[in-house]
């Protein structure tokens, strides 16, 4: 079985794909919105990365007699000044074994859903920053033009090189004793930035693919099935209306 990981092109309008095939990796091609269908085998495992700074994630706790109902209530109070948008244009996604929460845009979230759910696929929607955290809890890596940050609670950012001075400058006064792992070579310029606190273990982005393989469990995903949309891509050679597959699945 083929395995495909998405990455998103600086400009958030194209896909970087890459493919592993029998444990290995293959090759990698960018593609536009709308072509994926045309490029990824069916049947195969997808990964899509979304840039982290497009995705809020936050530490929070499940009480021991809270429903999940209760838990989302309690926890969009307690962190409505932190959430831009209004909080029902809002996607809520809880990991219990994570202990992690995480919080993102409808209408962004919608568009990959959509073009996902073409594909006839097992597919997984994560923050980008969960590929490396997999591997270095507390780690910057370059991938296209940004830096993404990964920190110990599961928590992530990303910016570009040219806000990364800017960033680093408060996540160093807000993290006491700052010393993350570089997963890229030759950074001068966060080396730079962070002196001598720092460690470097350079990894290649296909190496963090196959590590994440076998080792993305309990991570919350952001990807949500649309049946409908699979049967009724399937019946519409036999011309079975939408209302006849909305009868049939209800």
């Amino acid at each position: 079985m083929k395995q495909y990981c998405l990455h998103l092109t600086n400009n958030l309008s194209e896909f970087k794909i890459y493919e592993y095939a029998g444990g290995s990796y293959t090759t990698n091609f960018t593609v536009g919105f709308g072509e994926l269908a045309n490029c990824i085998q069916a049947d195969a495992k997808v990964f899509l990365f979304l840039p982290s700074n497009l995705i809020h994630a936050f530490v929070a706790v499940r009480r021991e007699d809270e429903g999940l109902q209760q838990f989302e209530a309690r926890f969009i109070a307690e962190h409505d000044d932190l959430i831009i948008n209004n909080v029902s244009d809002n996607d809520f996604f809880f990991s219990q074994d994570k202990n992690l929460a995480v919080v993102i845009s409808k209408n962004f979230l919608e568009q990959f859903n959509s073009e996902l759910n073409q594909l006839g696929c097992s597919v997984a929607i994560h923050a980008e920053h969960h590929l490396q955290h997999q591997y270095a809890a507390e780690s910057i890596l370059s991938i296209e033009d940004r830096l993404v940050f990964a920190f110990a609670d599961g928590t992530g950012f990303s910016c570009s090189h040219a806000n990364a001075e800017q960033y680093l400058s408060v996540l160093q006064e807000e993290k006491e004793n700052y010393t993350p792992t570089l997963l890229t070579e030759h950074e001068e310029q966060l080396q730079q930035i962070l002196g001598d606190k720092y460690t470097v273990e350079p990894i290649t982005l296909e190496a963090l693919h196959m590590h994440f393989f076998n080792n993305n469990s309990n991570i919350p995903n952001l990807f949500k099935f649309a049946l409908i949309t699979l049967l009724v891509s399937g019946f519409s050679d036999l011309n079975i209306s939408k209302v006849a597959v909305l009868y049939c699945c209800s």
